[in-house]
């Protein structure tokens, strides 16, 4: 799932793979998305690698994050998520 040899971080590819999972409804709008340690397994990083890529979705508001909760998919980002996957693929 990763490309290990492209020149994209590592952190904005899973980033990007998240971000695709909360457009396509993989991750509903509310829901919790995975643990930062399940994430690293997953994509088997580095926690600090995932928590990049979770700022990332942070800074785009596409997630919110509770101390001692999780990281939740905000309420309403979903269908924009959809619409910018959407849109990119469109452009190609």
């Amino acid at each position: 799932m990763l490309d290990l040899s492209s020149p994209v971080p590592l952190y904005h590819q899973i980033s990007r793979e998240i971000y695709r999972r909360i457009a396509e409804g993989g991750y509903p709008t509310g829901g919790a998305l995975p643990t930062e340690e399940k994430l690293s397994a997953e994509f088997s990083v580095s926690r600090a690698t995932v928590r990049q890529a979770l700022a990332e979705l942070v800074d785009e508001r596409l997630v919110t994050r509770r101390r001692g909760a999780g990281t939740f998919v905000q309420k309403g980002r979903r269908a924009h998520a959809r619409a910018a996957v959407q849109g990119s693929l469109m452009d190609s």
